[in-house]
């Protein structure tokens, strides 16, 4: 067993950095958790202050003013140039709107924004919107009041932006599993990569090539290796997970190990064709990094895949870490084994593909080596 007891001497050797990633994922998700578990439910943009001028004294002015009013703190005192740049720069008023005379006739609006901020847009977008509805009502026959009505139904009554996450608040265990596979990609490229890498070294390999060990015997002591890190990291994760909450999950407990054992699986793979391509021990972390965002932002781990269009969702599919996230998403929401089935397979189906891509590689490689 000595290519085994190798294979751990040269684990030995990334645990730092490995510790340092498990530290600083503990902390982001206690952090992310946490902000996410208190607002779950929806985002909820806050109103501004804004100072509305009217000019017109319209019926048509007089329901901008309304709608406006409905969402944010709006003030009709009488200000001076001087008094409005005073209090723009003092964050006392974020915006002022200007209805201009004959704005019922030709729309006409000015504004100064306080410098700096995304409010101006915001509110810009609001009245927008509601010109946009108020104007194809108007012209479809409706009278004012109806078509404010139906306006304000459209806008939502409040006017306010919301960005649905989901219609429950979810454990921050459910964000523990969410963020995960860019930890274990990591861990699995800095654990795995380099002992691929030292096995398939010329030298190494020479002194293998002429001592009894048999290529056979190498490549089954180095894949039970890979096996029982690959459940030890796996099973590390689980621990930390009951550790950190397991009364908010303990009946989703095998559903969410078969989840990231699938995964982690899959992150062996991928960690094995790159240490068969003999890359050097900085380009394995920059490949690691690489991989590991990638798949995360790609595959809806740090960006939810329901603000995805068509096209970039097309791409999050053949990401392995698009369907852990969406089998995470069932399970969380209730999902059975049948549910989860499908995902888990095509997890595996990834898993099985990287491997054979690691074989062609290696023996593409070895070919190279000895030519």
């Amino acid at each position: 067993m000595q290519v085994f007891n190798t294979f751990f001497k040269i684990v030995k050797k990334q645990l730092p950095v490995t510790m340092v990633y498990i530290g600083i994922f503990l902390i982001l998700c206690v952090m992310m958790g946490s902000s996410q578990r208190e607002g779950a439910g929806s985002y909820t943009a806050s109103s501004c202050t804004l100072v509305i001028v009217d000019n017109d004294k319209s019926e048509a002015s007089g329901k901008l003013s309304d709608y406006l009013s409905g969402i944010h703190d709006v003030k009709y005192e009488e200000y001076t140039d001087e008094q409005i740049q005073d209090y723009l720069y003092y964050h006392k008023i974020d915006y002022v709107l200007y209805i201009e005379k004959g704005y019922e006739t030709t729309g006409e609006l000015t504004n100064i924004k306080r410098p700096g901020t995304s409010v101006g847009i915001y509110v810009d977008n609001q009245i927008s919107m509601y010109e946009t509805n108020m104007r194809t009502l108007l012209t479809a026959g409706y009278s004012v009041d109806d078509a404010y009505a139906l306006t304000l139904k459209a806008l939502d009554s409040e006017g306010l932006v919301r960005l649905s996450v989901g219609s429950a608040k979810k454990p921050a265990i459910y964000y523990y599993f969410s963020y995960v596979p860019y930890v274990i990609i990591s861990i699995m490229f800095f654990i795995i990569t380099p002992v691929i890498v030292a096995f398939n070294k010329k030298d190494v390999n020479d002194r293998l090539n002429v001592s009894p060990v048999s290529l056979r015997s190498k490549n089954m002591q180095i894949i039970l290796g890979a096996v029982i890190i690959s459940l030890f990291v796996w099973l590390v994760f689980i621990v930390m997970a009951c550790l950190m909450g397991y009364g908010e999950f303990k009946d989703k407990l095998f559903k969410v190990g078969l989840n990231s054992l699938a995964l982690t699986i899959t992150s062996t793979a991928m960690a094995t064709i790159m240490g068969n391509f003999g890359v050097s021990n900085d380009t394995k972390n920059i490949i690691a990094n690489i991989v590991g965002l990638a798949m995360s932002f790609l595959g809806g781990v740090f960006v939810p895949v329901s603000m995805f269009g068509e096209g970039m969702l097309a791409v999050a599919k053949f990401m392995p870490t698009y369907w852990y996230i969406d089998t995470n998403d069932k399970i969380f929401g209730g999902g059975s084994i049948s549910d989860i089935a499908g995902g888990l397979g095509i997890e595996l189906l990834f898993a099985l593909a990287f491997f054979m891509v690691a074989v062609v590689v290696s023996k593409r490689m070895r070919v190279a080596r000895s030519s």
